[in-house]
C-alpha cells in the first residue's frame, strides 16, 4: 500500500510539473512545424499555449485570474496555558481548498509586493484529547502572498466560518460553532506551478453566546501540504 501511495504521489508531481512547462512555454507552433494544413486544421489543433500564471518568473507576481487547488494535513494543539479558556483540546485535521487571485500585482517595487488571493475552504477531523470528537466545516480565507522573486512566497492569510461537532460540554454547549483562524504560511515552488505548503494558524471555536456554556476552545494549528496553481 505505502508503495502505490508513494507511487501516486510521484505521478501527480510529474504530472503537475510536466503541465507547468508545458503552459508557461508560450508562442504559437507554426504550420510547418505540426505538418497541419493552414486555415483550419491550424486552427482545430491543440497548440494554442495556455495563459500563464505568473507575470514574469517564478515568485515575482501572480496574474490576476489564476486558480489554486490544494490540500493540508495538520495537527492543532490545545492553549489553555497561554490564553484563558476551557481545558486543551487535541485534534488532527485535514483540509482542502480552491480559490482565486483577484488583483495583479499591488505595491511592486516596494518590499510588501504581492497579489491577494480569496479561498474557499473544506476542513474535518478528530479531537483526541481530552476525549474523541469530530468536527467538521467550511471556511472563507482572504490572503495576501508576498512576491520575493524567489521560489519562496510566503503569505499572510485571515477567514471565518463555521462548523458541526460533538465536543460539546464543558467547553461548547451546542454542536453548531464558529470559527476564525489566521496565521502566516509558506509557499515553496518546486516547479513552475506546484509548491510545498507550510502555516501555522491561531483557531477560536464558540458559538458567539447562542447558548451556554461558551468558554470556547483556542488551538494552533501546524499544517503541511501541497497547492497547484493554474
Amino acid at each position: 500500500m505505502r508503495k502505490w501511495i508513494l507511487g501516486g504521489v510521484a505521478v501527480l508531481l510529474g504530472l503537475g510539473c510536466g503541465l507547468s512547462q508545458g503552459q508557461e512555454s508560450g508562442g504559437e507552433v507554426k504550420d510547418n512545424e505540426t505538418g497541419l494544413r493552414p486555415g483550419l486544421d491550424a486552427r482545430l489543433s491543440l497548440s494554442k499555449p495556455e495563459p500563464q500564471i505568473w507575470k514574469a518568473g517564478v515568485g515575482e507576481g501572480f496574474r490576476s485570474g489564476t486558480h489554486q487547488a490544494g490540500f493540508s494535513l495538520g495537527l492543532a494543539l490545545g492553549m489553555h496555558r497561554w490564553i484563558k479558556s476551557s481545558p486543551s483540546h487535541d485534534m488532527v485535521l485535514g483540509a482542502v481548498r480552491y480559490g482565486n487571485v483577484i488583483t495583479d500585482l499591488v505595491g511592486q517595487g516596494h518590499w510588501f509586493q504581492g497579489n491577494f488571493e480569496l479561498l474557499g475552504e473544506g476542513f474535518g477531523g478528530e479531537q483526541y484529547y481530552p476525549h474523541t470528537a469530530f468536527l467538521g466545516g467550511g471556511l472563507g480565507i482572504l490572503r495576501y502572498d508576498f512576491m520575493t522573486g524567489t521560489r519562496l512566497v510566503p503569505y499572510l492569510q485571515v477567514g471565518g466560518g463555521c462548523l458541526w461537532t460533538d465536543i460539546r460540554r464543558p467547553a461548547l454547549g451546542t454542536d453548531f460553532e464558529f470559527t476564525e483562524q489566521g496565521g502566516p504560511g509558506i509557499n515553496y515552488f518546486f516547479c513552475r506551478n506546484l509548491a510545498l505548503t507550510t502555516e501555522y494558524r491561531f483557531m477560536h471555536i464558540s458559538n458567539a453566546g447562542i447558548k451556554k456554556p461558551n468558554g470556547g476552545i483556542n488551538a494552533s494549528i501546524l499544517y503541511a501540504g501541497m497547492s497547484w496553481y493554474f
